[in-house]
């Protein structure tokens, strides 16, 4: 199998329906977690910029 051939549209879609079939039980879950973790990223990096802006303003 070389570089090539993993570029073929067909290729990708081969991988995709195994993978579908090897994990789709486990996906739901998994698309769950993945959405908790980006709301908590998100979260972090709001937490983090307010942070700045307050000892931004105790500088000043």
């Amino acid at each position: 199998m070389t570089l090539a051939y993993l570029m073929q549209p067909t290729a990708w879609l081969i991988l995709i329906v195994v993978f579908i079939v090897l994990f789709g039980a486990r996906l739901p879950d998994a698309m769950k977690n993945l959405g908790a973790s980006f709301s908590s990223f998100k979260k972090g990096m709001k937490e983090g910029e307010d942070e700045a802006e307050e000892e931004k303003k105790l500088k000043n």
